[in-house]
């Protein structure tokens, strides 16, 4: 569970936001909070509730993001090993891998800059509407 998720929540709907987060269903979070699937749907269309499973998604983006920038460097590596050992077991694994991992980091890279380019467009538009 993500570690600042109480704010205005109820300890079920902190728990729901955590359960969530860790790729639970909707019905399996009613379930584990012990309520009924509507209310979690229900919960969903709550600002508190809402704001709070954002948060927490931009916290795991936010580590998830770190983690492939510290493996894109371990890919690297390898690549790099394979380079001066290319015939070893298993060094075609090793190099799918590495080559996905940063084809990854590309995505995840790109993916980020298009929604600073968004929002530095939403905002100004916005501008220019004042």
């Amino acid at each position: 569970m993500s570690e600042n998720v109480r704010g205005n929540l109820s300890p079920r709907q902190a728990k729901a936001v955590g359960f969530l987060l860790a790729g639970c269903s909707i019905i399996e979070t009613a379930g584990k909070c012990g309520v009924n699937e509507k209310t979690v749907r229900r919960w969903l269309n709550s600002p508190d509730f809402a704001s709070q499973l954002k948060t927490g998604k931009r916290q795991v983006l936010e580590r998830v993001e770190m983690r492939l920038v510290g493996l894109a460097e371990k890919a690297v590596g390898v690549l790099a090993e394979l380079l001066d050992s290319p015939a070893e077991p298993g060094a075609g694994v090793r190099r799918l891998a590495a080559v996905n991992l940063l084809e990854l980091t590309q995505a995840w890279r790109e993916m980020g800059d298009f929604e600073e380019r968004l929002q530095a467009l939403e905002q100004a538009v916005l501008h220019d509407k004042k």
